[in-house]
Order: C-alpha cells, then structure tokens, then sequence
C-alpha cells in the first residue's frame, strides 16, 4: 500500500518562506519556497515504507502550507506532535521565531522541528 505526501506552500500574504522537511531521516526538501510551490510531491511504498515526517524552519521567514498524507488512495487524519495552538486542520505555519500566529492555527515555532504523525480516518 503506497503512502503518498504532498505538501504545498500556501497562496496567501506571508505563507511563502522557509522550510526543511525531512522523511525517515533524510531531508527530502529544504529552502525558501514561494507562494503555491510545491515542495514535496512523493509516494512510499511497502519497499521503502514511510515512517517519520519532521519540520522546521531555521529562519525567521515563516513558511505556511498544507501536508496532505494518503495510504492507499485514502486521507488521513494528520496531527502534529511539537505544535502549539489548535490540532492539524488544512494548514500550519513553520517558523524560526513565534511572530506569525495569524498565519495558522497551527504553529510549529522557534526552529524546532515537530513530527507529523498520521492515521487513516476512521480506522482506530
């Protein structure tokens, strides 16, 4: 069963900035994208399963999207662990400091790096 991830810049004010994402390990994207960039388009599968997704931003240049994770063509329910603010929904704002909470509910803040973690919905 593949495990598919997108994740893409956002079109609005401020979203376009600076991110490092790093995939079971390895970093997989890392620089400033721009508004509606896509930057990462991948599946995983069962030969090379995908286990851990991190974030993070060294910079002050806040970088604000939506990561989209399927398993097997269906959606998942995504949720941050390292976060702050509301749970996972649509967007989150990565950022090397903490002055762009207007940006996303929620916020991976201060350069650390926050682990997307993801379960099919609906299924325990």
């Amino acid at each position: 069963m593949a495990t598919c991830v997108t994740i893409t810049t956002g079109k609005e004010s401020n979203n376009d900035g600076t991110l490092t994402v790093t995939m079971n390990g390895v970093v997989t994207a890392n620089g400033y994208y721009g508004k509606g960039a896509v930057v990462v388009d991948t599946c995983f599968y069962s030969v090379d399963v995908l286990k851990t997704i991190t974030v993070s931003n060294p910079s002050s240049n806040a970088w604000t999207g939506e990561i989209k994770i399927t398993q097997g063509k269906m959606q998942t329910s995504i949720n941050c662990d390292g976060c702050k603010g509301s749970p996972y929904y649509r967007n989150i704002v990565v950022d090397g400091n903490s002055d762009s909470s207007g940006q996303s509910p929620t916020q991976c803040y201060n350069g650390q790096s926050c682990s997307i973690t993801w379960s099919v919905e609906g299924i325990v």
